[in-house]
């Protein structure tokens, strides 16, 4: 079954500086990932992570600095005949004096959501201490 996750946070502090934690190896693995790093191909930038035991291989489909980036998102589990292909979609969004980050994962197969969505709760908690700057 197909299915989509949506979670939000806010975070005080300004939109690029947001943004980088989404693009740059070395901040990711302050909030996403354990081990992370860019790789420029003939397709793209291609990130390669590892969070939790899980090797996640994600090439930006498409960004706009300070505003969203939307990854091709494959994640192989421990212990899975085959890898989760899905798109993930992490956007700002200026919410008062706070910015508002919005992550929508499509594509999900519904046996891992209840695993994801707790997953992403404690990775944008984590992002919301460290992108925090005012």
């Amino acid at each position: 079954m197909d299915t989509e996750l949506r979670a939000s946070t806010t975070v005080d502090a300004d939109p690029a500086a947001v943004f980088s934690h989404f693009t740059d190896p070395v901040l990711l693995t302050h909030w996403l990932a354990t081990t992370a790093r860019i790789a420029r191909t003939d397709a793209g930038q291609v990130l390669h992570a590892d969070a939790d035991g899980r090797h996640i291989t994600a090439l930006a489909l498409d960004q706009r600095p300070a505003g969203w980036v939307i990854y091709q998102w494959r994640i192989t589990w421990p212990g899975e005949p085959q890898p989760l292909d899905t798109r993930l979609e992490l956007a700002i969004h200026r919410d008062a004096n706070l910015i508002r980050v919005d992550v929508v994962h499509w594509h999900l197969d519904a046996r891992f959501l209840p695993r994801l969505q707790q997953d992403w709760h404690s990775r944008l908690e984590r992002l919301q201490h460290t992108a925090g700057t005012r």
